[in-house]
């Protein structure tokens, strides 16, 4: 499913059981917490609906007899009231909160860990914007689902039943009135939902469009600059922008017409209650008091109702919210052990591929990104694979680790069929430098030691000077301790990759991808690289996947890879006397050279 498709879709969502089933666990820790909250609405609403019970007394029993001391007693108790109300509203708010957090900071660990988890197929088809909107935004909504709409819908009730019993003792005419006119008021409360609804899509829909540019061109804005696309790019998100003006203002107009018709519905109940009083009190049934108070009590019936209704975009926003989450919750990565798989024990780097085919998506009809590959390579060769852009290298690489499977054939190490093997056993054992060499946020020395905590700074620097990135590092501002910031900013194209190369040798791999991962490296760098690998490499197997010949000529096996297919292999001398692909692209380099 496209996209956008996936996000109508979840735009589209209403609260469905199945979601809180997947949600509750998450609860389920904290529910104590929750229904203590629970009970302590319930006794609020409790004392609440004393005050106006506490005026009618005032009124009819000490001011109109003009007992002094009686009312000032009554409004004694009217300001303990307040002050306990007070007291629960502090500790069930703070209570509340703990709990809150506690749910989504546990949900926001579990998706963090299970993104993590995820083949790399869903990160082709993810808009990264998309994602972290899950982990951030979504997330935040759950709040309003699972831990205030509960609080409100439990206060709704609670008043329903207690202003419903009190108004039943005053005068069961007066309750019928109260009750007759809520009716209008879930109507009113209905239409804003029937068409608030599809105003809050349209919202949904432009917000996500939104995020996923604004992401897009944070992420890219070197090639923004480069390209001179600021004001393209501006006007193109001031268009996204009034998309979203626009919807929200239907939004807007929506509420701006259902919630004054619930407003004039709770006027035209007082109106109604004033009336009836006019008729009812010269006849016994109702006493002076208690008009005040049950107008004080429509407020109490009537206005959780109408807050229900107003916010009820924001419960939307939640339910949609937490359909997404879930959605990516169940996103299963297509890549998993096997049952019964086992650790692939140390690796020797004796690597097979056997007959491979393979393509990025399952469509039959799609054509093959590599077909019917098969390669050995002993431990300790050093492959190197050279060929046209899109022509199936960095595929082949990626199907090492387990970043892909084939869709037939098979690849071996040592020969252990590397899908009958636990993944991470296995990704343990192999070192990756790609052409986007990302650094994390923290110091040089954090990023050193990522795929070896426990590397000592002395080992680290002590691999530094072998691999030759020793006194490039120390040229650093802070030398190892330099902050790299996000992604590595403050640290030059060609530095980062020498930090990614030292990185990865200190990880100690038993095989060694490096994809592209000297197309950022300066010549005279490149050779004092060139010089340490071939060293470091030693006893390791190493797969090359380069544009420059130079980082590959010393290569113990060469393959020139065409249309998904190994059309020549051997040394660079043997592919120089074959004088076919490979000794023009030899001599195409050393021209341009």
């Amino acid at each position: 499913m496209p996209d956008q498709d996936l996000e109508e879709h979840f735009a589209r969502a209403h609260p469905s059981l199945s979601t809180f089933r997947r949600i509750f666990p998450f609860v389920r820790p904290y529910w104590r917490q929750l229904v203590i909250c629970m009970v302590i609405e319930v006794a609020f609403v409790g004392l609440w609906a004393l005050d106006p019970h506490f005026i009618k007394i005032a009124v009819d029993e000490f001011i109109l007899q003009g007992v002094f001391k009686g009312a000032v007693y009554v409004a004694g108790l009217m300001a303990l009231n307040s002050v306990l109300r007070a007291a629960m509203s502090a500790v069930q708010q703070l209570s509340l909160w703990r709990t809150g957090e506690n749910t989504l900071n546990d949900v926001r660990k579990h998706l963090f860990a299970h993104i993590q988890h995820l083949s790399m197929n869903f990160f082709d088809r993810e808009k990264q914007g998309h994602i972290i909107a899950r982990v951030d935004r979504d997330v935040e909504f759950l709040g309003q689902l699972i831990i205030e709409a509960p609080i409100l819908i439990v206060h709704t009730l609670s008043s329903m039943v207690v202003v419903g019993f009190i108004l039943i003792t005053y005068d069961w005419r007066l309750c019928v009135l109260v009750a007759a006119l809520a009716p209008a008021v879930g109507a009113a409360a209905w239409a804003s939902s029937k068409w608030g609804l599809p105003a809050y899509r349209s919202v949904r829909r432009s917000m996500s469009r939104m995020t996923a540019n604004l992401v897009e061109n944070v992420s890219g804005v070197h090639v923004v600059q480069a390209f001179g696309r600021e004001e393209q790019n501006l006007s193109t998100y001031q268009t996204l922008l009034s998309e979203y003006k626009a919807n929200t203002m239907v939004g807007a107009m929506v509420r701006g017409i259902t919630f004054p018709g619930m407003m004039f519905v709770f006027g035209l109940a007082n109106a109604a209650v004033i009336a009836y009083a006019a008729y009812g009190v010269p006849r016994g049934y109702v006493t002076i008091g208690e008009i005040p108070a049950t107008i004080m009590y429509i407020g109490m019936i009537y206005g959780p109702i109408m807050m229900i209704a107003q916010m009820y975009d924001q419960f939307l926003a939640a339910s949609a919210a937490a359909e997404r989450v879930v959605q990516l919750m169940d996103s299963k990565p297509s890549i998993t052990d096997k049952p019964g798989a086992r650790d692939i024990p140390t690796i020797k780097g004796h690597i097979a591929f056997e007959h491979v085919h393979f393509k990025y998506d399952s469509d039959p009809h799609s054509p093959w990104i590599l077909e019917d590959v098969s390669f050995d390579a002993k431990p300790g060769d050093i492959v190197a694979l050279v060929g046209p852009t899109g022509s199936g290298k960095s595929s082949i690489v990626n199907l090492i680790p387990r970043f892909y499977e084939p869709q037939r054939g098979r690849i071996t190490v040592d020969g252990h069929d590397i899908y009958q093997v636990k993944q991470k056993s296995l990704q343990d054992q192999i070192g990756v430098v790609l052409q986007e060499n990302f650094l994390f946020t923290g110091t040089v020395m954090d990023n050193l030691k990522f795929g070896r905590p426990e590397t000592t700074d002395e080992e680290a620097v002590a691999a530094a000077k072998a691999l030759g990135s020793h006194h490039t590092i120390e040229r650093l501002a802070q030398g190892y301790q330099t902050d790299a910031r996000e992604r590595g900013a403050a640290i030059s194209h060609g530095e980062r990759q020498l930090i990614c190369f030292t990185r990865a040798l200190i990880a100690d791999p038993r095989i060694l991808i490096l994809d592209e991962a000297t197309s950022s490296v300066d010549t005279d760098t490149e050779i004092a690289i060139q010089r340490a690998l071939w060293k470091l490499m030693e006893g390791r197997t190493a797969f090359v996947v380069a544009h420059r010949l130079s980082t590959v000529r010393h290569a113990s096996k060469i393959f020139v890879i065409q249309d998904g297919k190994i059309v020549e292999s051997g040394t660079h001398h043997q592919l120089l006397a074959l004088n076919r692909s490979y000794a023009g692209m030899f001599e195409e380099f050393m021209g341009h050279g």
